[in-house]
């Protein structure tokens, strides 16, 4: 009898530390789960305005209420993705460019083709960079260096700013204008 006892006790004291890791395991996963959810910023995170190469792609128009002198009839430039390239794992050289297709447009209604245009990763593999050359419209073209911002920045109220960087001017080899410039986009659908 006392053996049956003792056997008994064993089994409640194996069953109470069963049950105490299980609810160990579940309280501690509970746990994890509230930290990876609410502690720390999900790849989806709006604020990081660099990252995934499809984000970047749509029109983009200077956002602030004047215009730089001679950039006055300066409209937007677009940016698109090539044909037969895949928006989710797209193609990139030995740089860490992806290469993109694009116009840029005028208030006259002069459209002028991206003749070389890529977005730039960083280390991290988000696109930060981007630079573009147009082709050349009667002696014209312009030039583009910037950079994604990390965080939106209103330039102008409501509008907010995702990129900024130097656009160029040219008319037969000699610069025209240039002005470090912040953009808002208007992202493709």
């Amino acid at each position: 009898m006392k053996r049956k006892y003792e056997m008994l006790a064993k089994s409640d004291q194996i069953n109470n530390r069963v049950g105490s890791v299980f609810l160990r395991i579940a309280l501690l996963s509970g746990l994890c789960l509230c930290f990876s959810v609410f502690g720390y910023p999900q790849n989806g995170d709006e604020s990081d305005l660099t990252g995934a190469f499809g984000r970047h792609l749509g029109e983009y128009s200077i956002n602030q209420p004047r215009k730089p002198k001679g950039l006055s009839d300066f409209k937007n430039f677009v940016l698109e993705e090539p044909a037969g390239q895949n928006i989710d794992h797209p193609k990139t050289d030995s740089k860490r460019r992806t290469f993109v297709n694009g116009t840029v447009s005028l208030v006259n209604g002069t459209t002028l083709r991206l003749k070389s245009a890529w977005l730039k990763m960083n280390r991290d593999g988000k696109y930060e960079w981007l630079q573009f050359v147009t082709e050349t419209v009667n002696g014209e073209y312009f030039r583009f260096d910037g950079y994604f911002l990390r965080k939106r920045v209103d330039d102008v109220p409501n509008i907010d700013t995702y990129l900024r960087g130097t656009l160029q001017r040219f008319r037969n080899g000699k610069r025209l204008a240039k002005a470090n410039l912040p953009f808002t986009i208007y992202a493709d659908m």
